[in-house]
């Protein structure tokens, strides 16, 4: 298994842009939902590997984008959901595979309420079960009719954001 990168929420904040505030928000608001939540103590900064800290950061675009607090919840429980239903943990994770991404990666947002991932390239390692998930109900999870186009987009770079981060993620 390669390094594995641990930021603090200064460190995310300062490399993605993201104001620390909103990533605090992420967490005491728990948008992203599965992360253990884990202290050292009153003051003491909590660290969070590479997964995680992309997941926050991803979870914090969301927010700044203008998303609902329930909006970006569900956007993240999908995208943090295996996408196998298997118990294999995070690793077939479409978050995941969008870490893993070797080119461009795609979070978008349609008319607030639905979603689409899209990645260019994959990491040989990680399951990959889709390049572009089709449009997915955040609600539900339901992939809608393949005509289905939004009014409004709104498109989150995932790669610019994991590039930002200097995150990597190695399956090996």
């Amino acid at each position: 298994m390669g390094n594995i990168r641990v930021l603090d929420i200064a460190e995310i904040s300062e490399k993605s842009g993201i104001p620390a505030r909103r990533l605090r928000y992420v967490l005491d608001h728990e948008v992203v939902t599965l992360i253990a939540k884990s202290s050292r103590g009153r003051g003491a900064s909590r660290k969070f590997p590479t997964y995680e800290a992309f997941a926050i950061g991803c979870a914090g675009l969301l927010l700044e984008a203008g998303l609902r607090q329930g909006v970006a919840r569900g956007v993240m429980d999908i995208l943090m959901k295996s996408s196998t239903g298997s118990r294999m943990g995070y690793i077939d994770a479409l978050l995941v595979c969008a870490l893993n991404s070797t080119e461009a990666a795609r979070l978008e947002v349609g008319d607030g309420v639905n979603i689409r991932l899209q990645l260019d390239s994959h990491h040989d390692v990680v399951v990959m079960p889709v390049k572009d998930t089709g449009w997915l109900q955040v609600a539900t999870g339901a992939k809608l009719a393949e005509d289905y186009e939004p009014l409004i987009r709104v498109s989150i770079d995932i790669k610019q954001l994991r590039d930002r981060l200097e995150l990597h993620f190695s399956a090996k």
